[in-house]
């Protein structure tokens, strides 16, 4: 236990040897999220937001269970919120004979001085605890590698000297442990181990003040001496808000309308403030009873808004297989459609090309023909001119040869022209 941001979870990832999940440790100005995937064993929520979860681990022949609990002064959660989170686990563990061994109550060594919350927390620490049990109390101090050796050496001698912070307690028998060694390493296991090994060695199991109070008297939590000292801070702040709201409200009436504007801000956020205060005294007052039967409501809820999830995840997966069978159809088809008209075009360019081979051999053979008629045409003239030749050939070289000689070239034109028939003419 401690206020938030000491390094209650990274204690717990210190003695198991390994992380917490990340979302359970801090890292920031705001708190860390209460939310986690981490192996749980036991996880109780309030009707606020506060969960306390339990780890496990083994030592020597021992199991120990380390309960990792929200902090008080935390920014996301009232105390209300945090004690009612924690006293619901206590009461449920007592119910069934199951006792506490210690606990381990963390501060940091780093800081300054102790705050009125600080304070005020502690003490609501001191009556649920009661005077019986803090002999099973580990008070121990993180964060020495962040102040000197020797600062940190007075604060730790102011704590356990001053009764109003931990020295009452030491002398009912807590002990005063420190948290040292690098994050990560052997020695800050060893470290954090022998503040466990405390409390195992006791060999003892205590009863809370908080845990008589609520199951064996049937108080409910706004009468148990925590619950009280809840209570009374929170009628101390009720008071000091209404104070600071009607004070605002009186402003208001003298204000022009700008300043009048900015004192509404202020007087929403007191509102506001009153409010939460008002809800935190109604869950104060809820009998254990109540607060199960809240608990059974939200875990109703919880449990209906996963089967609305699952029946929307049922009819999105529907949904899905139906366009995936759509489109399988459709490709199907198309690809049917694809394949037959490819097909066709195949069969189609087949005929085109057999009938495109057919004409061109039609064609080579007319070509053929036309040269072998030509060819038999011109070998059948040169036959007849050189016939002609012959029968007109002069005996000498007289005028008549001469006149020979000129006529056959005219005779090969008018051959060449116009045919053997133009030949006749000649000849005639």
């Amino acid at each position: 236990m401690g206020v938030t941001g000491t390094g209650k979870s990274s204690f717990i990832a210190d003695c198991i040897g390994k992380p917490v999940d990340d979302q359970m440790i801090g890292h920031g100005l705001r708190s860390r999220k209460l939310h986690t995937n981490a192996p749980l064993i036991l996880a109780y929520s309030t009707p606020g937001t506060g969960r306390v979860a339990v780890y496990t681990l083994k030592y020597n022949d021992h199991t120990v269970r380390l309960i990792d609990t929200p902090g008080f002064d935390d920014t996301s959660l009232s105390d209300t919120d945090v004690l009612t989170a924690v006293a619901q686990c206590f009461h449920e563990t007592y119910s069934v004979d199951i006792k506490l061994s210690g606990i381990i109550y963390i501060h940091r060594i780093s800081d300054p001085r102790m705050t009125g919350n600080a304070l005020k927390n502690l003490e609501m620490f001191k009556k649920m605890c009661g005077e019986e049990s803090l002999e099973c109390v580990v008070l121990a101090t993180t964060m020495w590698d962040s102040v000197a050796q020797r600062l940190g050496n007075a604060r730790e001698e102011e704590l356990v000297s001053e009764p109003l912070f931990w020295g009452s307690m030491k002398l009912l028998g807590s002990m005063v442990e420190r948290l040292s060694g690098d994050k990560g390493t052997e020695a800050r296991h060893n470290s954090a181990m022998n503040i466990v090994q405390k409390i195992v060695l006791k060999k003892k199991k205590i009863v809370l003040d908080i845990q008589r109070e609520m199951v064996d008297d049937h108080k409910p939590l706004a009468e148990t001496s925590a619950g009280q000292e809840l209570d009374k801070g929170l009628r101390e702040a009720k008071l000091k808000h209404q104070k600071e709201l009607k004070s605002i409200q009186d402003s208001m009436k003298k204000a022009d309308a700008k300043t009048r504007s900015l004192l509404e801000d202020h007087e929403k956020h007191y509102q506001e403030k009153l409010t939460r205060l008002d809800k935190d005294q109604e869950i104060l007052n809820m009998s254990i009873a109540e607060m199960y039967k809240q608990k059974e409501e939200q875990l109703r809820e919880i449990i209906q808004m996963k089967k609305d999830q699952e029946h929307q995840a049922q009819q999105l997966e529907a949904r899905i297989k139906r366009r995936e069978s759509e489109l399988e159809s459709q490709y199907h088809n198309q690809k049917q459609a694809f394949e037959k008209e490819r097909s066709e075009m195949k069969a189609s360019t087949k005929a085109q090309q057999e009938k495109i081979l057919q004409q061109d051999a039609n064609m080579a053979k007319k070509l053929q023909k036309l040269e072998n008629e030509h060819a038999q045409e011109l070998r059948e003239l040169r036959a007849q001119a050189q016939m002609s030749q012959l029968n007109n050939a002069p005996a000498s070289g007289s005028a008549g040869g001469a006149l020979g000689s000129f006529i056959l070239p005219m005779v090969m034109v008018a051959m060449i022209a116009g045919g053997m028939g133009g030949l006749g003419g000649l000849g005639s």
